[in-house]
């Protein structure tokens, strides 16, 4: 308003309020009125405006010593993600079967599940914290259509989530550190996924990340993202008979390794006042990566990926046995060099 008046006159930009009314018919409780006053109001951008007359238009604010923040926002994505593996695993259904309204309810009841969550933390119900649950309600379903395209084009199933290797757990992979002594590698696998096929059974682990995960193969030599590997080699080199029954398999070391995968979320940003599902395969496309090591690439072959543009291993290093012999080899040196174990005599 201020800049229109400004363009009319020719003159300097003046100072402009502007407020709207609202007119309530019948009996209004003060308790009903406050409920109002909090749906229309948001307080982000506007306020409660006066009848009285205004000695100056110059507006104050006061500034904040203190500014409460949302925990654990940039999270949710990961958390819609897991969850819905967790239930389709308990629930056995194929994910690569799902239809759009199985995925749509399934994001629709988690959005609306933080939604609360935030509003009974903040006790306000305004457009910008509708707004905000809208955008991941509609990031959660671009990530879960993507996964389901993934298993789609797959012969691999999800086996478990959120695996733990160690204490109560599958038992770890232990590493000599020379002088009688060994460290073990405990942690937990975000996801692992499984096929059979020639009377064979591969492994697959998942590892969920949100944000951009540089990912290198020199950077195994150097200590870095040996996560991934150490797990899937725990998985396939060290007995278990709980994971052995779990993959129907009589020894947890005839498993074969497949595929070491970051499923990298690079949340999407999508604009509130456009359809939907304008664009969505791009964003998924663009934001939505695989990363990490592929074994015996040749011999899984549409195993891991059918679709035509193998958008879901192109950007997986491949290794055969040799290559995988040489990795396991450079995570037991890269643990024994860089990371500073608490030792213990055998």
């Amino acid at each position: 308003a201020a800049q229109c008046i400004q363009i009319l006159s020719q003159g300097e930009r003046p100072t402009v309020k502007t407020a709207k009314v609202y007119v309530l018919y019948g009996d209004v409780s003060d308790s009903e009125l406050n409920e109002i006053k909090k749906y229309v109001i948001n307080p982000v951008e506007s306020r409660e405006a006066t009848l009285e007359t205004y000695e100056t238009l110059e507006m104050k604010y006061e500034i904040p010593t203190e500014v409460k923040t949302l925990e654990g926002f940039i999270k949710l994505d990961r958390a819609g993600l897991e969850n819905f593996v967790k239930d389709a695993i308990d629930s056995g259904k194929d994910i690569g079967e799902m239809t759009d309204e199985e995925i749509d309810e399934y994001a629709k009841a988690f959005s609306v599940k933080e939604t609360e969550k935030v509003i009974a933390s903040s006790g306000k119900k305004n457009a910008r914290v509708l707004c905000f649950f809208e955008r991941i309600y509609r990031n959660i379903r671009l990530i879960l259509k993507n996964l389901r395209e993934e298993f789609k084009n797959s012969s691999f199933k999800p086996l478990a989530c959120e695996y733990r290797i160690g204490p109560r757990g599958h038992t770890p992979l232990e590493i000599s550190l020379g002088e009688d002594a060994s460290v073990s590698l405990n942690g937990i696998a975000d996801r692992i996924d499984i096929c059979k096929k020639d009377g064979k059974t591969y492994l697959r682990v998942v590892d969920y990340k949100t944000g951009k995960k540089p990912f290198s193969e020199s950077d195994l030599e150097n200590g870095k993202n040996l996560q991934l590997l150490i797990y899937l080699f725990t998985l396939c080199r060290i007995a278990d008979s709980k994971f052995a029954s779990l993959a129907d398999v009589e020894d947890t070391r005839d498993l074969s390794p497949a595929a070491a995968v970051y499923f990298v979320v690079k949340t999407p940003e999508i604009k509130l006042d456009a359809p939907i599902l304008e664009g969505g395969e791009d964003l998924a496309k663009d934001r939505l990566e695989r990363k990490g090591f592929i074994f015996s690439s040749e011999e899984l072959g549409d195993m891991m990926d059918k679709s035509a543009d193998k958008l879901f291993t192109e950007k997986l290093i491949s290794k055969d046995e040799d290559g995988e012999k040489s990795l396991y080899e450079t995570v037991c040196k890269s643990i024994a060099k860089f990371i500073i174990p608490v030792c213990f005599s055998k």
